[in-house]
């Protein structure tokens, strides 16, 4: 999945001048292409880094020894993390977190 996402990713860039503004608006302003990108590059890192953690899980089930931490346990932990940092930068979720940055002190 993840190279499929690098795939599109570098499609898109091809089709796109790189300083240009997109259209999307985040709590009515425009997000520079530059960030955009940043943001979508490091979203791919996450995905692949979290499928090497997943297949190092599976690695690890097949060779843990009982009086061993668990180390599966540890791989599934850290994909978690990377999962959460990959989803966090999900353009919805920064949307959000925007939102509520600028909400009043008040209301949070």
């Amino acid at each position: 999945m993840a190279r499929l996402g690098a795939k599109i990713s570098a499609v898109s860039k091809k089709a796109r001048p790189a300083q240009v503004i997109r259209q999307d608006l985040v709590c009515g302003a425009e997000l520079p292409e530059a960030l955009h990108e940043a943001i979508e590059n490091a979203r791919d890192v996450l995905a692949q880094a979290q499928s090497v953690l997943q297949c190092l899980e599976i690695a690890l089930e097949r060779h843990s020894k009982p009086q061993e931490p668990y180390f599966p346990d540890i791989a599934r932990i850290a994909s978690d993390l990377v999962k959460r940092a990959f989803n966090a930068l999900d353009s919805l979720n920064l949307e959000r977190a925007v939102k509520e940055s600028l909400k009043p002190a008040e209301d949070q």
